[in-house]
């Protein structure tokens, strides 16, 4: 016969036993000195004189009916005056003080859990009929007996999940429950389910083997006392090592085996027996399952702690992305409480403690593990601003896991893992910047003067409340995999704070490491982030073709590992990454293919503004300004809806829109524009920053274009000092600057200056291998062609053309001005194709509806055609803005297969410059 369970023990004390099992029982009781102390235990405990009668107060508590008895305690309704409400209030027997204490700091430890699966705790207190704890009632049955009845594995399943959670956040509390098994969960009649007892009834003598319905909490008590269930132990604490989180995983499996398969895994006469059985024979596979599930099962059998799962949590996360098509257990509202006895659960109904203060509670707690007064105290040497940033992301974080903690009553489990999961990785991006910050020496201080920018670039926790666990594949079960995959999991917290924060050439070399290990895990989803991760480093440290390769792995890993969120950010990289290198065909293939995915991953909202940002500024760049305009405006309104009017994001569109606006001619709107944000980057940022530089770049540029120079010039200076003083001497974005400034020069025929600005401009792009190298060709061709020198103007000319073909495409304004510039030059020289490149630049020029360029086109057509110079003055008559024709002779040194100079009349000079014309080509200074 095996060692007594709970009903035997009573039966038997009560004298209910039949007559042949009695025989069976006493059998076992003269060879099992182990279920004679229980039964002593229990016999003592069922005394008359331990049973309070109704109307006796314990502490503020008013005693009722007697619910039921357990081996160490009984559990009695109660009534609270003071609350005016009802509970379940078990009272436990402890010999002697040190029992008392420690059953009493124990209670203290189950309070402090605060979880949808787990019984809540109201109060702990001692009196002279013993310890008592006041608990929460719940209507429901045990899992015993839910299992009774007919289950699919999907139910059993959805339960496990939900199990699997509780336990995990009693093992995060430091405690373990030490007595897993059916008879201690309960299936609510709400459908959700709960981990009941925790064992507080431990009887205060000491023995190798403690009654079987007792057990230890693990929180400050040493464990060196064998408790729990025999049947559902684990082998190394049957063989008498202390509990952990490890076995009580184990009892879990036993669990689960027995309520899916219908019978325990192992059996045996006595403990020792059972502990041979656990050790040397595998327990029969449950046939009636997927075998995944029967694996996650084994795996949690393990006699080997080590090759167990390395958490509850992960063996709820396995469990909700391989049942997809559970049933979710939707909640009847409000939080109902449970009272469990320790031998078999008595069971009422209480709806009297509502979900929100706990989980306002544990919001608070959780955050304030990164983000306290502490913390806050150390990093006062960062501005109000940054802090007041910092304050406000939390407070987001916070919003965000309250909401979680609440949607347990209306959300299936499986996304109430998702989203808890999308919030520990933010909050460990939080956590991460926060130790960047107060890291000793020279970078804490550029830092924390990128903090929120920082801030901005992690997404943010809204995004949370999408996420879900998709059919992204589940973390190997294999356990040396499964801690690969934690470990770099872990770590990439820190290699994204280095790029928010704009340090990301000193992460490289962990970066690559990380995406090494990964590869290693067997697992696409890990291996995605990894990647994805060393892409957005990379682009950091500008170097951005090993930034493409990254992007398109870490896409690729996505797809293979059924990822759909990490898929979605992959694109959006790419598309980034092709916008950095100006490969604007690409990105704009990849932007309509990166719509899609974000669509497929449950479209966030910040990732939808981000692309459509991202999809805007390509468009601007090929010169589609009404599109152009139309996305960015749609991003407008979104960032507007996620963070209000007054952002970094809305200040970063609001500048986009300006860019759009100066191309399409409309100065007064793009002035409004980018002053607006401007405004947005002062307030906000309170300092020098290079947003602040870019704003006032394009501020210049619209005087510029306005032919207020002189101020120009002095704007495009200022914006320079702000970006060198900040990035450096050889940052994209000063020599764009640069670029423009030898714009001013050209306007004030200051070739020599103009062509030195140019030359370090674009030196500094082709080092960065940066597209917009082309437009520091394209205007120092101009610049020799100014000058007379079209020769060496055509060689810059076709530099720009081969980078305009591989980035912008020739739709571009940039690239159809190109076309009228070469067909100039062609004409200076003489050459033969001169013609035909005029045709080809007229007809471009009709197609995007640039008037200027198809203007000057007619024109050296009319005079090729020999129409003369009165019929080009008729032409030129019909313009907005006539110009001066300056004759000149053909430049010496032209082939002998050319055309005869004097068989080609001399083409004008260019137009005076229009409202949508200017005197060169400038690149965006909007980051992708």
């Amino acid at each position: 016969m095996r060692c007594l369970d709970d009903d035997i023990v009573l039966g038997l004390i009560e004298g209910r036993l039949a007559v042949p099992i009695l025989a069976d029982v006493d059998d076992h009781l003269d060879r099992c000195p182990t279920c004679r102390d229980v039964v002593a235990q229990v016999a003592r405990v069922q005394a008359p004189s331990h049973v309070l009668p109704r109307g006796h107060a314990l502490g503020r508590y008013v005693i009722g009916d007697l619910l039921g008895t357990g081996a160490m305690g009984r559990v009695y309704s109660a009534w609270e005056p003071e609350l005016d409400r009802r509970v379940a209030l078990k009272v436990l027997v402890a010999d002697g003080d040190g029992a008392r204490e420690r059953i009493v700091r124990e209670a203290q430890a189950m309070a402090k859990l605060d979880h949808p699966n787990v019984v809540g705790v109201h109060e702990v207190g001692t009196s002279d009929d013993g310890v008592f704890v006041a608990m929460e009632l719940v209507d429901g049955e045990t899992l015993r007996a839910w299992a009774a009845q007919q289950r699919t594995w999907r139910q059993v399943a959805s339960v496990l999940a939900e199990i699997a959670l509780g336990l995990g956040a009693v093992h995060a509390a430091g405690v373990t429950h030490r007595d897993i098994k059916p008879d201690n969960i309960i299936v609510g009649s709400d459908g959700r389910t709960r981990l009941g007892d925790f064992g507080l009834a431990r009887s205060g003598v000491a023995a190798p083997i403690a009654p079987a319905t007792s057990l230890v909490l693990a929180a400050g008590t040493p464990a060196t006392a064998i408790a729990g269930t025999p049947a559902y132990m684990a082998p190394e604490v049957l063989r008498g090592s202390s509990a952990t989180a490890a076995s009580d995983q184990f009892s879990f499996g036993v669990m689960a085996y027995e309520v899916l398969a219908g019978q325990r895994p192992f059996t045996g006469t006595s403990w020792k027996e059972l502990l041979t059985t656990i050790e040397t024979g595998a327990a029969p596979a449950i046939r009636t399952v997927p075998g995944w599930l029967d694996d996650l099962v084994r795996r949690c059998l393990a006699v080997e702690p080590g090759r167990r799962f390395p958490s509850m949590r992960a063996i709820a996360e396995l469990i909700a992305a391989k049942s997809v098509q559970r049933s979710p257990a939707v909640m009847l509202g409000g939080v109902l409480a449970a009272a469990v006895l320790a031998s078999g659960a008595t069971l009422l109904i209480v709806r009297d403690k509502a979900v929100a203060p706990s989980c306002d509670l544990a919001g608070e707690r959780a955050l304030a593990a990164t983000w306290n007064p502490a913390v806050r105290e150390r990093l006062v040497s960062l501005d109000g601003r940054a802090l007041a940033a910092i304050d406000r992301w939390a407070t987001t974080w916070r919003t965000e896991r309250v909401a979680t903690c609440r949607a347990v009553t209306t959300q299936p489990a499986a996304t109430i893992i998702a989203r808890d999961r999308c919030l520990d990785q933010r909050h460990a991006e939080l956590g991460a910047l926060l130790a960047r910050l107060e890291a000793p020496g020279a970078s804490a201080t550029a830092y924390r003067a990128r903090i929120q920018d920082a801030l901005a670039a992690l997404p943010p926790p809204t995004e949370c409340a999408a996420a879900t666990t998709g059919s992204a594949d589940p973390v190997p079960l294999d356990p040396v995999l499964a801690a690969i995959v934690r470990e770099v999991l872990a770590e990439l917290p820190a290699i994204r704070a280095a790029n928010a924060l704009g340090d990301s050439r000193p992460v490289l070399a962990v970066a690559a490491s990380l995406v090494d290990r990964a590869r290693t895990s067997s697992h696409a989803p890990t291996l995605a982030e990894a990647l994805l991760a060393q892409a957005e480093t990379l682009r950091g440290a500008s170097q951005l073709a090993d930034a493409h390769v990254a992007a398109r792995d870490a896409l690729a890993a996505a797809e293979r590992g059924h990822d759909d969120a990490m898929a979605a950010r992959a694109w959006i990289a790419r598309v980034a990454t092709a916008g950095d290198r100006r490969e604007l065909v690409v990105a704009e293939d990849f932007g309509a293919v990166a719509a899609a995915a974000v669509d497929r991953a449950g479209a966030p909202p910040h990732l939808v503004a981000t692309l459509l940002r991202l999809r805007g500024l390509v468009a601007y760049n090929r010169g589609l300004f009404t599109e152009a305009t139309l996305l960015l405006t749609e991003a407008h309104a979104r960032f507007v809806a996620i963070a209000g009017p007054r952002s970094l994001d809305v200040a970063t569109i609001e500048s986009a829109l300006g860019s759009v606006a100066r191309a399409s001619g409309d100065l007064p709107a793009a002035e409004r524009w980018h002053r607006n944000a401007l405004a947005i980057d002062r307030d906000v940022r309170g300092g020098p920053h290079p947003d602040i530089a870019r704003d006032l770049h394009n501020v210049a540029g619209v005087l510029r274009l306005r032919g207020d120079l002189t101020g120009a010039a002095a704007i495009y200076r200022e914006a320079l000092v702000i970006e060198e003083a900040i990035r450096g001497a050889g940052s994209v974005q000063g020599a764009l600057t640069r670029n423009s400034l030898a714009l001013i020069h050209m306007a004030n025929l200051d070739w020599t200056a103009a062509r030195e600005e140019l030359v370090r401009a674009r030196d500094l792009l082709i080092a960065a291998g940066h597209g917009d190298a082309a437009f520091a060709h394209h205007n120092l061709g101009l610049v020799e062609a100014a000058v007379g020198d079209h020769l060496l103007a055509m060689a810059h000319y076709e530099l720009a053309a081969a980078v305009y073909a591989s980035t912008i495409g020739d739709r571009a304004l940039p690239a159809i001005r190109l076309v009228i510039d070469r067909a100039r030059s062609e004409w200076r020289l003489g050459h033969r194709d001169a013609l035909a490149t005029t045709m080809r630049a007229q007809k471009l020029a009709r197609e995007a509806g640039i008037e200027w360029i198809d203007q000057e086109a007619t024109q050296l057509i009319a005079l090729r055609r020999g129409a003369g110079f009165e019929a080009v003055s008729a032409v030129r008559a019909k313009t907005p803005s006539p110009v001066e024709i300056r004759t000149e002779p053909p430049i010496r040194g032209t082939t002998t297969n050319q055309p005869a100079a004097a068989e080609v009349p001399t083409p004008p000079e260019p137009p005076k410059p229009q409202p949508t014309r200017d005197v060169g080509a400038y690149g965006s200074t909007q980051p992708w």
